[in-house]
């Protein structure tokens, strides 16, 4: 019954929300902790609505990654950014 669900909602999602349309390029971000049914979906909506579908699924980080977490830690500097 999930898998249904999931399905529709998808498909609102795809095609309704976000618009994706044939030659579009989609890349669905999850990690293993989240239930693997949602991102499912939306690859197979995407994928069904002519679009460049892609999962990615990674290791959750103890951070989330967010703005105050990035201010942190140093950023990486280019070469050719470096102030003389």
């Amino acid at each position: 019954m999930k898998t249904v669900a999931f399905s529709k909602a998808a498909k609102v999602l795809v095609e309704k929300c976000a618009g994706i349309k044939n030659g579009n390029q989609v890349l669905t971000p999850t990690d293993f902790e989240y239930p693997q049914g949602i991102p499912k979906a939306i690859f197979n909506a995407a994928f069904a609505a002519g679009a460049e579908a892609v999962v990615f699924t990674m290791v959750r980080r103890e951070s989330s990654g967010t703005l105050h977490h990035m201010m942190e830690e140093p950023c990486l500097e280019h070469p050719k950014t470096r102030l003389r």
